[in-house]
């Protein structure tokens, strides 16, 4: 049976949006984009994120409107800038 996941994120190097690989990536949207709500090709750096490393990445995020409520309000948390510590208070790095 196929798994049908609510949601998804998919993250790559920032490269796979580069004119030489971006049919690559044209390629893998097109697999989902009739199942799927998609935000994004979107590029983030990790260290905006409190990573000790400079890293830019490629980001899609799909949902399932039937499954998923696509509204997020800011007071459950999302928007607010978190470094892993203070998401994971129990985590040792």
């Amino acid at each position: 049976a196929a798994v049908r996941p609510a949601f998804f994120v998919m993250e790559n190097v920032r490269g796979l949006g580069f004119v030489e690989a971006r049919k690559y990536l044209d390629a893998a949207i097109s697999i989902v984009a009739d199942r799927y709500e998609l935000l994004g090709p979107v590029l983030l750096d990790a260290a905006n994120f409190g990573a000790a490393t400079k890293r830019i990445r490629l980001f899609i995020v799909g949902y399932d409107r039937r499954m998923c409520d696509p509204r997020i309000e800011r007071s459950q948390g999302i928007g607010r800038r978190h470094t892993p510590r203070k998401s994971w208070p129990d985590s040792q790095n």
